[in-house]
């Protein structure tokens, strides 16, 4: 993979300004994870039942554990705000 393509593949992380139920899960766990800043993958589930309460708890925990890689080295998520 040269230069370009990494940066094709690898791009931002880009956070919503609000938090939308209709969105992809990615915006949503990442909006979520910036609200909190950092915590484990349960903790961003916690805070997005909080902006969801619509949504199973069950459901919305297999949603972040999607994004973060279930049985991953990191369990943990971190948000670093630019700056």
């Amino acid at each position: 993979m040269n230069d370009e393509e990494f940066r094709e593949a690898y791009q931002p992380l880009h956070v919503p300004a609000h938090y939308d139920p209709a969105d992809t899960l990615q915006n949503r766990v990442a909006f979520a994870l910036a609200q909190t800043g950092e915590g484990t993958a349960a903790e961003v589930a916690q805070k997005m039942e909080e902006l969801e309460p619509s949504t199973p708890q069950k459901q919305v925990i297999a949603a972040v554990h999607e994004i973060n890689g279930v049985g991953s080295e990191r369990p943990d998520l971190r948000c670093r705000r630019p700056g």
